[in-house]
């Protein structure tokens, strides 16, 4: 797994986890963080455009970003956040290290098993996939302009999800894995502050893996990102998603 970093190891260190298909997520919050905040970027196996690993799970995502934890930071962070497939990792690591940091910020995670659609819909998220491939382009231009991804990174991430389409394993790995996760009791012990975002217009699912996570972890806050689809606020609002994390972690 390869880690980015931006700022002063001196600084606070901050892990914020992408979602899948696309590393680069976080890169404008880390550039707009940089002055105050050490923040480390880790590029999840099978992702980015020259990934030595294929995918493998939730699990193992998590150990892998402990282990970098504990040798760089003698395993404390100041804050973790994770969007998507990056939030479900964040609530495992913070599952596995009751204190791992003071403040986490979780945003459209899923952390309830769904064994049906496991059953029958791998297939259909390949296709999914290799659709959202073929089709990035345009329907970034269909965004509003406010939304849109700067012209650089939409090429980026275009050839990432192209790159990663061609990894089966990989695809099929993230399917399976995050749709068989669900939350253990040991989230109970964990003392971080949790802040859970919810998108309106997401399907209801994420909206009960919220709740589900705020009535185990006893200091989670839900907050409905109202109008907002999935993974908006972090993929396409960048300054608003600091501007928001901020007030959080210096509350």
């Amino acid at each position: 797994m390869e880690f980015r970093t931006y700022g002063s190891p001196e600084l606070p260190a901050v892990m914020l986890v992408h979602g899948a298909t696309w590393s680069g997520l976080f890169v404008r919050q880390a550039e707009i963080l940089r002055e105050r905040y050490h923040i480390i970027l880790p590029v999840l196996d099978g992702h980015g455009l020259t990934a030595a690993a294929p995918y493998v799970s939730t699990e193992r995502c998590a150990r892998q970003l402990l282990d970098y934890a504990d040798r760089h930071h003698d395993g404390r962070l100041f804050a973790l956040g994770g969007v998507s497939l990056g939030g479900q990792i964040a609530i495992e690591m913070l599952t596995r290290r009751s204190r791992l940091c003071r403040r986490a910020i979780i945003e459209s995670a899923s952390c309830t098993p769904h064994p049906w659609m496991r059953r029958t819909g791998r297939i259909v998220h390949r296709l999914m996939f290799r659709a959202q491939a073929l089709n990035a382009g345009r329907s970034n231009r269909r965004k509003p302009p406010e939304l849109r991804l700067p012209e650089r990174e939409m090429e980026l991430y275009a050839r990432e999800l192209s790159r990663l389409c061609r990894d089966g394993r990989s695809v099929d790995a993230i399917f399976d894995s995050h749709l068989a996760y669900g939350l253990s009791e040991e989230i109970r012990g964990c003392e971080a502050e949790i802040l859970c975002w919810y998108a309106s217009r997401e399907p209801k699912a994420i909206r009960d893996s919220a709740l589900l996570l705020r009535e185990y972890a006893p200091r989670c806050t839900v907050q409905e990102l109202t109008g907002y689809r999935h993974g908006e606020l972090a993929a396409h609002r960048p300054d608003e998603w600091v501007r928001r994390a901020e007030a959080f972690w210096q509350a």
